[in-house]
């Protein structure tokens, strides 16, 4: 898993944090979910629900936020992940 999130994040497909986790579910653009073992409680949830809503895929990282973030290579905790759908583009 941690070589396709790296990859991912090299190609731009990924947004990291909560927030941006809930505003991209929010948009539409998200085609699955990553949150770390240790993410509180309720942020889960609503994740999850938006998540639901979208029927999109919800995966926990073994690790805590803090692995999560160093395998994103932040130098902070990261509790969520949105793997963005990606366009196809046409020449």
């Amino acid at each position: 898993m941690t070589g396709d999130v790296l990859k991912l994040l090299r190609d731009k497909a990924v947004v990291s944090g909560s927030r941006q986790t809930l505003k991209e579910l929010k948009l539409g653009k998200v085609k699955q979910v990553i949150v770390a073992k240790s993410c509180p409680l309720p942020v889960r949830r609503e994740i999850e629900y938006y998540a639901k809503m979208a029927k999109v895929p919800v995966l926990e990282f073994a690790g805590t936020s803090w692995e999560l973030g160093l395998t994103c290579k932040k130098p902070f905790k990261v509790a969520a992940l949105a793997i963005l759908k990606t366009k196809s583009r046409k020449k």
